[in-house]
């Protein structure tokens, strides 16, 4: 008994093999018998390790770099969403049309100028001024256009000029109303946005009130359209 107590105080044990007097055997066995070095136990443990740590390394590439282990699925409908609303974002307003605004015809009492015409966009959606002048024609009582009057382009403007509903731009008109030399008297104008566009009539005012003008000489300027 003494002996076995001795045996057993000098033995060391792990979970696979004991090894007694504090030194590993030279060789282990297996449970069907066969004997496997020592060192093979080793080997096996440094490949276990070797494993463990290559997986914990890949797994923390994966997650700094997703590039490294591949991308992620992307959602086609997602990206679609996203780039229909670039798009949209990134569309211009369509142009104004005279029919879409409401002009007003205003006499200057003071300034350099003669009196300016200004149009309000009067739709449910934003448009783009985008013609650099108004067009316009003096028209008589009759309103017919006044012959032999030419239209000169002036200062340039600010424009294209998105206008949304409710905002305005103007343009300032010169000509001559002192002299001798009068031509017409004025009693409308026909305004269109654009060449080509159906024209409005429009009554000039004076201090919120139609009012006439006498035209003398046979040019008027018309400048630029600026945000109002």
């Amino acid at each position: 008994m003494a002996a076995r107590a001795a045996i057993a105080a000098h033995e060391t044990c792990d979970p696979h093999h004991c090894i007694r007097g504090g030194t590993a055997p030279a060789a282990a066995r297996l449970p069907d018998g066969n004997a496997v070095a020592s060192t093979t136990f080793q080997g096996v443990r440094r490949m276990r390790a070797h494993t463990i740590g290559k997986t914990l390394l890949a797994t923390a590439v994966c997650a700094v770099s997703l590039s490294a282990c591949g991308s992620l699925p992307t959602d086609s409908s997602t990206s679609a969403q996203v780039d229909n609303a670039s798009n949209e974002d990134s569309t211009e307003p369509a142009p104004c049309t005279t029919e879409q605004v409401n002009p007003t015809f205003v006499l200057a009492t003071t300034g350099s100028v003669a009196g300016h015409v200004t149009i309000t966009n009067g739709g449910p959606e934003s448009c783009l001024l985008d013609s650099s002048r108004p067009t316009v024609e003096f028209t008589n009582r009759d309103a017919q256009p006044i012959e032999e009057v030419s239209y000169q382009p002036g200062n340039p403007g600010s424009g294209p000029i998105e206008l949304a509903p409710g905002e305005s731009a103007a343009a300032e008109l010169d000509w001559n109303d002192l002299g001798d030399n009068c031509v017409a008297r004025v009693w409308a104008m026909n305004m269109s946005v654009r060449p080509g566009d159906p024209a409005k009539s429009v009554d000039p005012l004076l201090n919120d009130k139609p009012w006439v003008f006498d035209l003398c000489g046979h040019e008027v300027t018309v400048h630029g359209w600026q945000k109002a």
